[in-house]
């Protein structure tokens, strides 16, 4: 994958408009469009923002390394799943920052049943409008198990126990 690739695949997976990481690196367009195609191709100081902008190493975007792994932080290389909240956050960090402390103020066992019920959610959505009783309108998914335990849900309720 050529530099000019790896920033697009970038640009891509962040989720986010060009213009807003722009705004967010404080370049212009035209500046940030031209280090991204590799016209003028970007500076020390710039590769290792966009680096730590994306959750990357250095090595990934100069090609010196085909994994994307993000800089080494005190604890160890970022995992996937780590990246996606990253990510999240960026896209709405006021609402992610609300969630995140209503969330730690519940105790354990409240934080373990809504993780099960968000499993169970993830895992039985069905987003299609068969069977949706009528309500062709409805926006939300169901899953088919509203007032059934199920494996997450026991899983969650054992570890509190």
């Amino acid at each position: 994958m050529t530099y000019k690739e790896r920033m697009q695949y970038l640009i891509e997976k962040s989720g986010k408009q060009q213009k807003d990481i722009c705004k967010d690196l404080n370049y212009t367009t035209p500046t940030f469009s031209r280090r991204v195609n590799g016209i003028n191709l970007p500076k020390t100081d710039e590769i290792i923002q966009f680096a730590k902008y994306f959750c990357v190493s250095t090595d990934y975007i100069l090609g010196l390394s085909d994994t994307p792994g993000p800089y080494e932080s005190r604890t160890g290389p970022l995992s996937e799943e780590e990246e996606d909240v990253i990510m999240i956050y960026r896209n709405d960090p006021s609402v992610f920052l609300d969630l995140m402390k209503a969330f730690q103020k519940l105790d354990k066992s409240k934080q373990l049943i809504i993780l099960g019920k968000c499993h169970e959610f993830i895992e039985g959505v069905s987003w299609g409008n068969e069977n949706d009783n009528g309500n062709s309108g409805n926006a939300l998914p169901s899953n088919g198990t509203e007032g059934n335990k199920t494996k997450h849900s026991v899983a969650a309720e054992s570890a509190v126990l």
